[in-house]
């Protein structure tokens, strides 16, 4: 009797044991993996982490398009395996700060002398109140273009400047502008003029018919430079009223827009 109850302890003792050794394994963890508590917290952790830090994406998941106007530094300089600075934009385009006018100021823009007036001019207001060179502003992308035009035939000297990162090859923009060595536009770098561009747009329609222009600043990539509006012309009685220049919608682009015929010399130093 003896025997067969020490049987039976022995096999009471046994599974006990097994029961106990089963437990442990089902909530020990596996060699080489966390355990579950901690995978837990550091799953939530990167996920608040990737919450806070990824930038948002539009619902397609595709890059989000380019805003209006967005800062004109919006550039990401790297440095290459060579140790060569690489300059990346965000996006294919990227729109110089205020190179629409469309605030209805020269805001972002360094304006000297008077040729320029106060502001940009209001194209729409202005075909309303018949304030245009025998005929009206057209085929301009916008409401507002930067202009020398004052409804009479006293032109005043002045410039526009602004500055940005040169981040692609091309900027692009529109002009109305007869051939004249006075009305140019300009890159400058360091203060000195790189590149150099006159246009007659005449050949694409009247003045104040605004054609599509480029400038290739590929050799400026990831430089600081310098854009520049000029008018030199000053003609307090000049019967020849289409003296003057109208611009606008300037922007950073992969690719060229320019409207045929309308370059007359273009230097690039």
């Amino acid at each position: 009797m003896a025997d067969y109850r020490g049987v039976i302890a022995f096999i009471v003792i046994f599974a006990v044991l097994i029961i106990f050794a089963i437990y442990l394994g089902s909530n020990y963890p596996k060699t080489g993996s966390a355990p579950k508590s901690s995978t837990n917290a550091a799953s939530k952790a990167n996920e608040a982490q990737s919450n806070s830090s990824s930038p948002s994406q539009s619902p397609s998941g595709s890059a989000p398009l380019p805003l209006p106007n967005p800062p004109s530094n919006n550039t990401n300089p790297t440095t290459s395996s060579s140790g060569q600075l690489t300059c990346l934009s965000n996006y294919s385009t990227l729109y110089v700060y205020n190179g629409n006018f469309s605030t209805g100021t020269f805001a972002g823009w360094t304006v000297s002398g008077s040729g320029f007036g106060s502001g940009p001019l209001n194209l729409q207001l202005a075909n309303q109140n018949n304030n245009y060179h025998q005929n009206r502003w057209s085929n301009y992308d916008g409401q507002y273009a930067a202009t020398t035009y004052k409804q009479t035939s006293s032109f005043s000297p002045g410039n526009l400047s602004t500055n940005f990162v040169v981040v692609e090859p091309y900027l692009n923009f529109q002009i109305t502008s007869p051939q004249n060595s006075n009305l140019y536009i300009e890159i400058l770098f360091n203060n000195a003029p790189m590149i150099v561009a006159q246009y007659d747009t005449l050949g694409a329609g009247p003045i104040g018919t605004f054609a599509y222009a480029t400038l290739n600043m590929s050799s400026l990539r990831c430089k600081s430079v310098t854009l520049r509006i000029v008018s030199n012309v000053y003609e307090p009685f000049s019967s020849d009223e289409n003296q003057f220049i109208g611009v606008g919608n300037f922007y950073q682009s992969s690719f060229p827009s320019q409207t045929n015929g309308v370059v007359v010399n273009s230097t690039l130093k």
